[in-house]
């Protein structure tokens, strides 16, 4: 039988590794996945606790992309709908949940967490900013923003998750 060459071993011995890498992984992968899911399903959980929104029920709509769910509930005895929108910058994922009743279109509360894949000690300064949108329209939610200060580039996430909130209310409205 005839030699291979040396890099023809060599890519041999990749390729398996490869194979045997990717394997490894799919199998953690499988193994973490519902771990992973349940942390989100709980920080949510959490999440809309804090924006204080009764007895939320999921919206079974087609979504906008980056609109992660939709919810409708009841704010200060408002019918409101909720939406979970996330919005990926050079530096970290913004998780933003923005109500906005049903009625007149208006944010009565927002919420900004950061998911748990963050680096830690980056976005803390977000904890219970509304960033000057309560009350907001999607008419002028922008020139009603107020940026974080030090933050700007993960306050534009922010403001581009509220855009996409107000988009998926327009799409459910005009339903």
């Amino acid at each position: 039988m005839k030699k291979l060459p040396y890099p023809a071993y060599l890519a041999l011995f990749l390729g398996i590794l490869g194979i045997i890498s990717a394997g490894l992984l799919a199998g953690i992968n499988i193994l973490t996945a519902p771990a992973i899911k349940a942390n989100e399903e709980k920080k949510l959980a959490e999440q809309l606790k804090v924006i204080e929104v009764e007895s939320p029920k999921i919206l079974e709509v087609e979504l906008l992309e980056n609109v992660q769910s939709a919810y409708e509930g009841l704010y200060s005895g408002k019918e409101v709908y909720v939406f979970n929108v996330q919005n990926k910058n050079q530096y970290l994922t913004i998780q933003t949940l923005v109500v906005i009743t049903k009625e007149d279109g208006k944010i009565p509360n927002i919420s900004v967490g950061l998911p748990a894949t963050n680096p830690p000690g980056i976005g803390g300064s977000f904890e219970g900013v509304k960033f000057g949108l309560i009350d907001a329209t999607q008419e002028d939610y922008d020139s009603k923003f107020v940026e974080v200060t030090g933050a700007t580039i993960s306050s534009n996430s922010v403001k581009a998750c509220v855009k996409l909130a107000f988009d998926q209310y327009k799409v459910i409205k005009e339903a």
